[in-house]
Parts: structure tokens; sequence; C-alpha cells
């Protein structure tokens, strides 16, 4: 497969990418607050285990519960910068990127100054000059070793495997438009453990710039799958509305949803980081189950440089219905991508969402509010996903205007539920049950 897939690269000259990968205690910090508020996507072994090595004090928890207060305050919750793709870019996001760049945490601080008002910079400082020296001794210095030769070595291993050709050519494949220009930014976060212990490893992506985590000791070839898969995502977010439509045309609703991931896991963990088959590629049986399926489907697209077309899309359906002939009714599968749709204005709040995401299976979450707004019927009406109305029963008659025909139906945009309680806690309850078995129609 090799030597064809070089023969098609030398017929079709691939843009020359660079790949940085990067390291830095200031960005560590700032992951760790991270997942000390319990952020999703971030490491609950690396919170476990500083909690560990330094109980919390009051102070510990008041300076988290602060810094969290600053992503969740009103001003920066609801503000939304550009970024790629669907995704919208948020203060954290763009925090994420000015750390990595710093030299220090003054040096973070002060590029920050001008974005934040002097309150929230404030807080900001206050969390950021607390915990820095204690994660420089406790995480980062325990880590240095370990770290600086996965750094060496994931380098090599990717320059010795062509990770930017293999990118190209996925890029072919996904028909993205990424820039030849902008290099791809992977910061490499590191994550205390005992030799042999097996612990669950994250990574997230934001354009550009890919978080990858690296378990203390842990072999590089896995974590090179994990670089190109988050690189994945980035190429994905990068295709021209056409092609976005053409190619979602094609799948099922529900399957459509999977196949960001699913393609990340086939390309990343399978085919670059030449994932076994006795071994997990991906932490959710479904996108595991999907990737596994889709990988013997791209490889002759791979080969000839192709992209992906409408026959694909033909035998990926079929092939996801044959692993999981019950995903229509499956939360794990028709609720990753919802819309909550309420009167109160706390569903669109980060400490909502969070807790939402740390349910499982929403993983792009969307809110609108109130429920008699033209704006929240529009976005009903457009939105391409699960709907899950949180009400009071009082509240029944503000659903008119939405025409449901039953409190849990499959439509051909995805389903439309209907949830009660008299207050947002019983709201939460009811749809944290609604996870618990398949759904439905009522």
């Amino acid at each position: 497969m090799r030597w064809c897939l070089l023969l098609v690269l030398l017929l079709h000259p691939v843009q020359a990418w660079e790949i940085r990968v990067e390291a830095s205690p200031v960005h560590g910090t700032l992951y760790l607050l991270e997942s000390l508020r319990g952020e999703a996507h971030h490491s609950r072994h690396l919170a476990r285990v500083f909690r560990e090595l330094r109980p919390p004090t009051e102070e510990d928890q008041a300076l988290v519960d602060d810094f969290a207060g600053l992503l969740q305050d009103e001003a920066w919750n609801t503000l939304r910068l550009p970024g790629d793709g669907e995704k919208q870019r948020t203060l954290s996001d763009v925090l994420e990127g000015i750390s990595l760049q710093a030299r220090d945490v003054e040096d973070f601080l002060q590029r920050t100054r001008p974005l934040l008002s002097t309150e929230h910079h404030a807080r900001l400082a206050r969390a950021m000059r607390h915990y820095s020296p204690l994660y420089d001794r406790l995480i980062y210095q325990p880590c240095d070793a370990s770290l600086s030769k996965q750094l060496s070595e994931l380098r090599q291993v990717l320059a010795e495997r062509e990770a930017a050709e293999c990118l190209a050519t996925i890029a072919a494949l996904y028909q993205s438009d990424w820039p030849e220009e902008n290099a791809f930014v992977v910061a490499l976060t590191p994550i205390p453990r005992k030799q042999g212990e097996g612990i669950e490893a994250f990574g997230h992506s934001d354009g550009y710039l890919s978080v990858v985590e690296a378990p203390q000791g842990a072999p590089v070839l896995g974590s090179a799958g994990v670089i190109v898969h988050e690189l994945c995502h980035a190429l994905w977010s990068n295709r021209s509305p056409g092609v976005v439509a053409r190619l979602k045309g094609a799948f099922p609703a529900d399957i459509y949803d999977q196949l960001n991931e699913g393609l990340a896991t086939a390309l990343g963990n399978g085919w670059f980081g030449q994932g076994k088959s006795d071994e997990s590629w991906y932490n959710d049986p479904i996108i595991d189950g999907f990737a596994r399926s889709l990988l013997p489907l791209i490889r002759p697209y791979l080969e000839e440089r192709k992209p992906l077309d409408e026959a694909f899309a033909a035998r990926a359906t079929a092939a996801f219905a044959a692993a999981f002939p019950q995903a229509d009714r499956d939360p794990t599968v028709v609720l990753r991508r919802v819309l909550l749709i309420a009167n109160s204005d706390e569903i669109q709040r980060g400490g909502f969402q969070q807790r939402m995401a740390a349910l499982g299976p929403m993983r792009s979450i969307h809110a609108a509010t109130p429920l008699s707004s033209p704006e929240t019927l529009q976005r009903y009406q457009e939105f391409e996903g699960a709907v899950i109305f949180l009400i009071k029963p009082s509240e029944r008659g503000l659903l008119t205007p939405f025409a449901l025909s039953g409190l849990a139906r499959k439509t051909g945009r995805g389903w439309r539920i209907v949830l009660e309680g008299e207050t947002l806690a019983d709201q939460e309850r009811a749809l944290a049950r609604l996870l618990e078995q398949p759904l439905q129609e009522r």
C-alpha cells in the first residue's frame, strides 16, 4: 500500500504543511485549571493526581471557582469569535492559543490584558500566579524528562512517517481548503502516571491548534496517531459549503453526525497510528466500531487520492447500519448534536452545558431561548439534529408554534423531544433518565 500511495503522491504534488509539536508550562497551567473545573475533553486523571499530591485548600478551590466564573460570566459565555466550519471560538480557545505562545505567566498575562476587563483580568492573574508554581513543581518537572523524550520522538516519527504528506492525502479525501501557509500547531501536555498504569487520554482541536495529552512514559506511535486524528478535525472544518452540503446530503443525519469523529479515528488511530485490532482506538464503542468499518472503505480513496463521494456514503451507511442496527433509537448516537430550547437563559451558560456534556453522548450542544422568540422558532426549523424542549408543565401552550406531533418523535431532521419539570434541576434529571434507555416515540 505504501508504494501505491507513494506513486500517487509523485503523480499528484502535495502541499508541504508544517506540523509544529510544542509544550509549555504556561499552557499546562491553564490546562490544569480547565481540568480542575471539569471542562469536557480534559483530563480527569490529571485533576485527580493533582488533588492527591496537593489536597485542595479553601484558597485553591476558591481560585478554581473564580476562574470558572470568569469563563461562565455572561460577557464571555455568550461571546463567540469566528472559527473554522461550524465551530466558533470561545474565550477558552483564545486563552489556550495565547498560553502556548507566552514565555512565562507574566508574558501570558501581558498578552491577555487587552482582551479582558480589569476585574476579569485580575481573576485570571490570581489563578495563574497561584497555580503556576504548583503545576511546575508537582506535574511539569516530574514529567519533564519523559516529555522531552516524547517531543523528540514524536517529531521524528511524524517526519519519518511523512505525516505532512499523509495530511495532504487526507485533505484531498475531504476536499479541504486548508491554506498551505498555515502551520498546524500541536500542544503536548504531560499527564503523570505510574509505570504500566492505563489511563484515559483526551485531545481536542480548535482549528490550527490541537491539544494532545501525553501520558508519562507512553509509546509515541499512539500519540502520533492521536495528533493526526486531531488534525483531521481541522481539515474537516475547512471545507467549502458546497462540499459539505453534497456529502451531508448523501447520509442520514444521525450517521453523518458520527462521520467526522469516525473518519478521524479511522485515519489517525487506525491508518496512520497503525492501531491494532485487539486495542481500543477510541473510548466510545460507537465511534470505535464505526471507524473500524470505515477504514477498509477509505483505503482505495487514499491510494487513488479520490474525494469522498456518494458511493462511499452508501457503503458507509450500510456498514454503520449493519454494525449498529438499533442506532436510530440509541441516545449515544442520535443525541450527539442537540439543540436545547427553554425559557431559562441558564441553558446558554457554560456551567449548564458543562453538566450536560458530562452526561455522555451530547458532544455538540446548542441552546436557544426563550420559547416565544421568533429567532428560537427559526433555529428550531433550521436545525439538523435532535431538539430537546425543557419546559414546565404550565408552559405547554408555548409549544404550539413548533407544531410538534408528540412528546417524542423521530423526524427526518432528528428526534424532537419534550421534557417537563417544575425547575431546571427537575428537567436536568429528566434528561439524565432519557439517556438510560432506547428512545421510544410517544
